[in-house]
């Protein structure tokens, strides 16, 4: 059985959702790109870039808790090199 194009995809699902193929392709990304821009507020986090009260708004209190442990951890592995691997003394 021959593979369907991407093209050939994204034409079945507008037909069956009766949706327009740039609603398709929008509901196609849109999960990678919440979990891009999750990923990167985290980093941003981690690195003090933003403060704990928006990664809070942003990411929500598990994930902020979660970072904050992974945080620790790596202090608590670096001993005596803490600022040149997590900078949080």
């Amino acid at each position: 059985m021959p593979k369907t194009t991407l093209l050939e995809r994204i034409h079945f699902l507008s037909h069956e959702l009766e949706i327009p193929p740039e609603q398709v392709i929008a509901k196609a990304i849109e999960p990678g790109v919440c979990a891009l821009y999750r990923h990167r507020m985290g980093e941003r986090y981690v690195s003090g870039d933003i403060s704990r009260d928006t990664a809070m708004h942003l990411l929500g209190p598990h994930e902020v808790a979660r970072l904050e442990c992974v945080m620790h951890r790596l202090c608590e592995l670096a001993e005596d090199e803490i600022d040149l691997i997590c900078g949080h003394a």
